[in-house]
């Protein structure tokens, strides 16, 4: 496979997990939600870092997020990937831009994430998750952006090529 057609498919594989939790977390579904996770899961944000371990806290994570959308009316969070590539032949790690908004207006400003996606017994999970938004502690608000690139923890920084 070519460089360029890699890049394709890591793009694919990302988008598609990005466009299934973004379904399953605005119509509340949360073991749809679940399914696209494995634990454990790191979560960071500009000001912390979390490791979700269980099923459970997941789940009451993606509860307060979804509540918190739909407080606040959010009918799209549309993440579209801006880069994707495999690191290894089972890990892809790319970044995404996310879009909040109701019946079409913007809630808050685009902001940057980064999400590493390991292939496990054929599929497909998120393991890692960064986003370019600031955090109030264990409350779920809705996001501050800080617009600056988030770091994964541990994972590379990438230009890929022939994009």
């Amino acid at each position: 496979m070519s460089r360029l057609a890699a890049l394709r498919e890591a793009e694919d594989i990302y988008q598609a997990h990005l466009d299934a939790l973004s379904e399953a977390l605005l119509t509340g579904n949360a073991k749809a939600f679940v399914a696209g996770i494995s634990l454990p899961h790191s979560i960071s944000c500009e000001d912390s870092n979390t490791v979700v371990e269980t099923h459970e806290e997941m789940i009451r994570i993606f509860n307060a997020y979804h509540r918190t959308l739909t407080s606040q009316g959010v009918t799209e969070q549309a993440r579209i990937v801006t880069k994707a590539e495999f690191v290894t032949p089972d890990v892809i790690v790319g970044e995404h831009e996310t879009h909040i908004m109701r019946d079409g207006l913007r809630l808050v400003e685009p902001y940057p994430n980064r999400v590493r996606l390991d292939r496990i017994n054929g599929g497909w999970y998120e393991t890692k998750a960064a986003n370019g938004v600031k955090c109030d502690g264990n409350r779920m608000l809705m996001p501050q952006p800080t617009h600056a690139i988030p770091d994964l923890p541990n994972e590379p920084h990438f230009e890929p090529k022939g994009a």
